[in-house]
């Protein structure tokens, strides 16, 4: 299972105790590190371009039969121009790959069917009720990356990540649309949002959609509509980035830096 956007795996150490993963190591930024260089502030070009490094990176994990379980903005890494390698193009590459398996095995991430394990923000809803992990999970997980870039911020960041939180996302609270957002992005987000899982896009018809989104931002004059909210949405972003300058200067996430995988309690009916 090799692609550009995933991290590669070299070895698998094993014994009584521990198994370890051993992949190459990359020197790059998390997603949340970047978005904090950037001072909050993604360009819609930049946005598109990870998002689709990401779900083309999903697609070939899904085609394999796996699913990742954990995926949320601080396992996404990002190359930037402290990089050895970096062309002028920021790419993506999916990290963590330890949570990896079949949907119709889980593994450890549990705790006595009581409890599952990551970031709340990032967990889909029919995940924190105690159902198992699925392709269409991950897709729900993807729809919350793609707002974090979207708004620089993380998702709920004023809410203390608990089970009143976890309930709310349960009974379909999701958060709003971010300033200055093209609708044919926040289409995406919302259609990885839906609370059926069969109602969500799959990550084969979303990587088709991010090549066709790639392309009408770059050379397909043909789809002039999504060049127009393109071009709209970026120039909006940069006059706010201008006229809150000073704000800027000490930008930080909030709690991005120091979100971490836990022990969630399942939501009961």
């Amino acid at each position: 299972m090799r692609n550009p956007s995933i991290s590669d795996v070299v070895g698998l150490t094993v014994d009584d105790e521990d198994n370890i993963l051993v992949v190459v190591r990359r020197e790059k930024r998390n997603l949340h590190g970047f978005i904090e260089s950037e001072k909050g502030v993604l360009s819609v070009e930049t946005i598109v371009a990870l998002g689709w490094d990401i779900i083309g990176a999903l697609n070939n994990i899904h085609s394999h039969g796996l699913v990742h379980r954990n995926l949320h903005s601080g396992n996404i890494l990002v190359d930037t121009d402290d990089d050895e390698n970096y062309d002028g193009y920021h790419s993506a590459v999916i990290s963590d790959l330890g949570f990896y398996g079949s949907p119709e095995k889980e593994t450890d991430i549990s705790y006595e069917r009581r409890y599952v394990y990551g970031v709340l923000p990032f967990v889909a809803p029919e995940v924190l009720r105690g159902n198992e992990h699925t392709a269409k999970s991950d897709i729900y997980s993807f729809g919350m990356i793609l707002w974090t870039m979207l708004s620089g911020e993380v998702p709920w960041r004023n809410e203390h990540f608990n089970a009143k939180l976890a309930r709310s996302i349960v009974e379909g609270s999701r958060p709003d649309c971010p300033l200055f957002t093209p609708p044919f992005l926040y289409e995406i987000v919302q259609n990885c949002w839906e609370p059926d899982p069969n109602n969500r896009p799959t990550s084969e018809e979303l990587n088709k959609r991010f090549e066709i989104i790639e392309s009408a931002i770059h050379d397909d004059f043909d789809e002039v509509e999504i060049y127009g909210q393109q071009v709209n949405a970026d120039n909006e972003r940069k006059r706010w980035a201008a006229h809150n300058s000073c704000a800027q200067k000490n930008y930080k996430i909030q709690a991005l830096s120091s979100l971490s995988s836990t022990r969630i309690q399942i939501v009961e009916n």
